[in-house]
């Protein structure tokens, strides 16, 4: 990452990137991540001496198979090509694969370009990456332009008659409300925590596991949100909305220029849960990126309906090239697995027999730790039952 720090920093100071893409925000991830798990290998794009488009990617291997991703990709979050002005008009599909051949040639192998939730222009510009072969990914990208008129535009008078009542609701019971970005250790302590709390709740109840709780993501959260501590556009932030002195709601998320991404949120379950709590959250937050320049928000990569209310669906694309004879072969069956991936995202009841087999797992892995907790190894055998069906459906 050092040795490419210069252009990168160039680039982002005047050019176009996602927020997922700044350099801070993906140096505080790397430093979390263990080395022999990937090799980063970014490529510059020049005229002269001047630098117009960087494509930064992270090199895995599996099976002995090498595949490319944009850094960060795990994440979740949307990419691009870092570009300056006037890349997009610049780069090309022939450039983009020669792009590829000099990765290859520099690590010695590379099968697979496996590029994931593509948005078809970022600032009103061209992506570039989608002049490659490219399909609709499994979700969508909730994003929307605001400024100091946009919640009176955005949501109609009985609802915000609603979220109003809430608010005065809430402060009957709990105290008075208040919104505050965590800017010292010890705030941002609490509301990692009560975030970590609220998550794991709402995670449990769908049958997923909490993989913010991970340590290595916990490690990224907090130092990232330290080392941002007094940026005016940090690379991550935590805001909290307080009910008294109980935090009630949390997000999470990070800037690049004038663009405000929510990477993740949460809300606390029991009483407070029924007083428009990511309502009240969001009309705060808009307030405050109003307030300090900010003219458009997203709300992250993943369909839920509460999204729709606040920001609009811009469509994402994968896409997946073969570099060797063994990527040519496997290209197509990644496709397909994407393809499947978005049927069953987008048919009610697919996803609903997902979800259930997804909590039948959580509760079953529950169950094999209480086993181990108290009959320890004769519990082996029946643990061992829970991780086959747990694998078999981490597979399908």
């Amino acid at each position: 990452m050092q040795s490419v720090e210069g252009p990168w920093r160039i680039l982002e100071a005047d050019g176009y990137l996602t927020p997922y893409q700044r350099f801070d925000f993906l140096r505080a991830y790397l430093a979390t991540v263990p080395d022999e798990r990937l090799a980063i290998a970014a490529v510059g794009f020049f005229v002269g001496q001047k630098p117009i488009a960087l494509l930064p990617l992270a090199i895995t291997r599996r099976f002995g198979v090498a595949t490319a991703q944009l850094v960060g990709a795990e994440l979740g979050g949307s990419g691009c090509l870092i570009m300056g002005r006037g890349a997009d008009a610049r780069v090309s599909d022939a450039l983009l694969h020669r792009a590829f051949d000099l990765v290859r040639k520099e690590i010695g192998r590379l099968d697979l370009v496996n590029l994931k939730n593509l948005p078809p222009t970022w600032f009103e510009r061209q992506n570039p990456l989608l002049f490659l072969p490219h399909w609709r990914a499994s979700d969508d990208l909730y994003s929307l332009a605001i400024d100091a008129g946009t919640f009176a535009c955005r949501i109609r008078a009985k609802r915000r008659a609603n979220i109003e009542r809430g608010r005065r609701r809430l402060k009957e019971l709990f105290g008075p409300l208040s919104f505050r970005r965590a800017t010292t250790s010890a705030e941002l302590s609490a509301i990692h925590e009560a975030f970590l709390s609220q998550r794991g709740q709402r995670f449990a109840r769908m049958g997923i596991d909490n993989v913010f709780a991970r340590e290595e993501v916990v490690s990224f959260f907090l130092e990232a949100s330290r080392q941002s501590f007094g940026a005016e556009r940090p690379a991550l932030c935590f805001h909290a909305l307080y009910a008294g002195d109980e935090i009630v709601a949390t997000a999470c998320g990070t800037f690049c220029g004038s663009h405000y991404s929510m990477y993740i949120n949460s809300t606390a379950p029991g009483p407070a849960a029924k007083y428009s709590l990511t309502a009240i959250l969001m009309q705060e937050l808009m307030h405050e990126l109003v307030a300090c320049g900010v003219t458009s928000i997203d709300m992250g990569v993943g369909d839920f309906p509460y999204k729709l209310e606040w920001t609009d669906p811009v469509p994402l694309f994968d896409s997946v090239v073969g570099i060797s004879t063994v990527g040519r072969v496997l290209a197509p069956l990644i496709v397909a697995r994407g393809m499947a991936k978005r049927l069953i995202k987008r048919n009610d009841r697919l996803w609903s027999i997902v979800s259930q087999v997804r909590l039948a797992r959580h509760r079953l892995h529950l169950f094999g730790e209480r086993l181990w907790e108290r009959f320890g190894q004769r519990a082996a055998s029946a643990i061992a039952w829970c991780s086959l069906f747990d694998h078999a459906v981490q597979v399908l």
